[in-house]
């Protein structure tokens, strides 16, 4: 079984996230996709939104597609958030299955800087999603890292440790934008799926200054 997974704060989810996401499951022939939400991020400032909220809107924007589901785990996992320990925690659920870590450029750039990121590649394949015209040289660590251990796509899920690239559909779209936008007392109508946007609507959540 092939398991790839997303995390992220998706705080809101948008399109940006969720198109690469569609890419990412199809290119992959992933027989499961899981968009993980970070609970307590050890790496960055708190989520505007509670976790809870956060898992509840990326489950009404994927309620109807196959293949992708929410996986809320780190939810239930002792704080902060870890991608290492999530991948832990999946290995011995079932220890059986392929798993493949998808993530952006710009997370990428910063990957040898993770907890245990020697430890991530023990658990899974990478695969960098690269939008074009977006390109930024690496450092020198994560670079030669990339160069060391890059295989085809076609080669992704058979081991671990390997690093592959995929091109996405560029969407300059960030959850940072549209909280601004809501703060403002703008519609973010296609930025977000309509079932998220009815759901911040509905709630006011990020505006003026409310997060939930």
């Amino acid at each position: 079984m092939r398991i790839g997974m997303l995390g992220g704060m998706f705080d809101p989810v948008h399109i940006g996230h969720l198109r690469p996401a569609l890419e990412f499951h199809a290119r992959l022939a992933l027989d499961e996709l899981r968009l993980v939400p970070c609970a307590t991020p050890g790496h960055r400032e708190t989520a505007a939104l509670p976790a809870e909220e956060r898992v509840a809107l990326v489950e009404a924007a994927i309620a109807d597609i196959d293949g992708i589901v929410v996986d809320d785990r780190e939810l239930k996992l002792p704080p902060p958030s870890y991608t290492v320990q999530t991948l832990r925690d999946m290995h011995a659920e079932n220890g059986e299955a392929s798993y493949i870590l998808g993530m952006g450029e710009d997370a990428f750039r910063g990957f040898c800087r993770w907890k245990e990121w020697e430890a991530i590649l023990d658990l899974a394949d990478i695969v960098v999603m690269h939008r074009p015209g977006t390109a930024e040289e690496l450092d020198p660590e994560v670079a030669t890292l990339l160069e060391s251990r890059r295989v085809a796509l076609e080669a992704i899920g058979k081991q671990v440790g390997r690093i592959a690239t995929l091109e996405v559909t560029p969407l300059a779209v960030s959850s940072t934008a549209i909280r601004a936008m809501l703060a403002r007392g703008e519609d973010p109508k296609f930025l977000v799926p309509e079932a998220v946007r009815q759901r911040i609507l509905d709630n006011r959540y990020y505006m003026n200054g409310k997060a939930g």
